[in-house]
């Protein structure tokens, strides 16, 4: 409700100035903990997945990305706004998982798939998305997608099906 009240307060350019640097702020957390981890080994006990965040709505990207990094376990490394920006961070990087929207432009989130099998990549993949459709959802895990969960779920499922995925489970909502 804070928060609500706040965004109609503050003017539109000076919400999204603050939003970037609420975002930086949680990108220098990450890195100060990635470089405690690699010259301390302080947090080295927390088993940390990184992964690539493939969504073409900017807000529930960001939304999404700022939500899951709070969780000492997830790592988000990468993130790409449509099919073609993924492929390519997909190419770049080793990820141990990728979460991925179905329905975005230039390319769609079967079209990723289909590129990074035919390129070999094993990435492990979670599709969430707003459609409940069997067919595509018969694709997705037919070209190898671990899991299939929509975006109404609650966050905890959420961090759960990320979790059981990069442990090679299959999860389907």
């Amino acid at each position: 409700l804070d928060v609500i009240v706040i965004c109609r307060i503050v003017q539109a350019d000076t919400f999204r100035r603050l939003s970037r640097v609420v975002a930086q702020i949680f990108e220098a957390v990450q890195q100060w903990r990635r470089s405690l981890t690699q010259q301390y080994g302080y947090f080295a006990h927390l088993s940390t997945s990184a992964f690539t965040l493939v969504e073409d709505q900017t807000l529930v990207r960001l939304g999404l990305a700022n939500l899951l990094n709070l969780d000492s376990a997830i790592d988000i490394e990468a993130q790409a706004e449509d099919g073609l920006q993924a492929v390519a961070l997909l190419a770049e990087h080793s990820f141990d998982i990728a979460l991925l929207d179905m329905r975005m432009p230039n390319l769609d989130g079967l079209g990723v798939l289909q590129k990074m099998r035919e390129k070999g990549d094993k990435t492990p993949v979670l599709i969430i998305t707003t459609f409940e459709d069997c067919d595509v959802l018969v694709k997705a895990l037919n070209l190898g997608a671990r899991g299939y969960v929509l975006k109404n779920i609650e966050l905890e499922e959420l961090i759960s099906a990320i979790k059981q995925v990069v442990a090679g489970e299959r999860v389907l909502q």
